[in-house]
């Protein structure tokens, strides 16, 4: 794969080989140039209704909407090829940066959505928040969030702790340790305001750790 191509160069080649917009080609061009896909999938609908709009005006209109209903289905395919990718990413992932990542979120808004502030997600994203003093509120909260199980919430954050570095970890003399820290002390610690403090302090005594 060519590192330098652009999707100018595509859509001159397309020129070049006189394609049709098809339902056919449409594929046949993703296959080739798979990172343009959205590209050419917004190209040859665009192409497909100009080319509707003329053929209104010509005896092979019928044949032309032929042609839109095969891209409209080639977009459809394409749509759900994306929705499948979805779940794939999820089930691959090990930490709650890669579950924002298949979410869609990035961490500052998985903090505003969950009411905690970002360096407090950073922790538990690096399992730096040792897992037995994590709310059981919190963790639903997560997984509402992020459009995923309990259970896989409770996986990630049961991973090894992490550094923040590389180089932060090889500075460090003793053997791939990291410090780590209890909920309550991460919450007292936070810039959060008091009243969100005082919340998520509450919480602590409604449940902590996996069931």
């Amino acid at each position: 794969m060519d590192p330098n191509l652009t999707f100018d160069d595509v859509m001159t080649f397309i020129l070049e080989e006189n394609v049709t917009p098809s339902h056919e080609h449409l594929l046949q061009w993703i296959r080739r140039y798979p990172q343009f896909s959205e590209e050419l999938a917004d190209y040859f609908a665009e192409w497909a209704v100009h080319e509707e709009m003329d053929g209104e005006k010509v005896a092979e209109a019928r044949s032309e909407r032929f042609t839109n209903i095969g891209v409209s289905h080639a977009l459809n395919l394409l749509h759900l090829r994306k929705a499948k990718a979805v779940p794939v990413a999820r089930a691959q992932a090990s930490t709650i940066a890669q579950l924002c990542k298949a979410a869609g979120l990035s961490l500052g808004s998985l903090a505003q959505r969950t009411r905690l502030d970002e360096e407090l997600v950073m922790k538990l994203d690096f399992c730096r928040i040792v897992l037995g003093g994590i709310p059981r509120r919190l963790v639903e909260m997560l997984a509402a969030t992020l459009d995923v199980s309990i259970a896989e919430v409770w996986n990630v954050l049961s991973g090894p702790p992490r550094a923040t570095s590389k180089g932060a970890l090889q500075k460090s003399r003793q053997r791939a340790q990291v410090k780590t820290e209890s909920f309550e002390d991460a919450i007292r610690a936070s810039d959060l305001p008091l009243e969100q403090k005082n919340e998520w302090l509450r919480s602590i005594d409604e449940g902590t750790g996996p069931p």
